[in-house]
């Protein structure tokens, strides 16, 4: 499920780019986009999407909670982790 909304945010932000560059080029009389170039356009548009949707997911997530517990805390507030150490060969 978090999967396929990823990917539908991601084809979304591919579709805007796309209906821009083709609204564009249309107007300057360039015609249509080729099928390689709306390829490369749905791809860097992923790139770009992909991870500004799994931060926002994560964040979701992880403040998805009325008191801090574990890992998640609410927004603006602190959660303890634990007891992190560092081990010998990573000072």
């Amino acid at each position: 499920m978090k999967s396929s909304t990823s990917w539908c945010v991601a084809l979304v932000l591919a579709a805007l780019c796309g209906r821009g560059s083709l609204v564009s080029a249309q107007e300057s009389g360039q015609g249509a986009l080729t099928e390689q170039e709306l390829l490369a356009l749905g791809v860097e548009a992923y790139i770009y999407g992909y991870p500004l949707v799994t931060m926002e997911t994560t964040r979701r997530v992880m403040t998805n909670v009325a008191a801090p517990e574990g890992t998640h805390a609410p927004s603006n507030s602190f959660c303890a982790c634990g007891d992190i150490r560092m081990r010998r060969s990573e000072m």
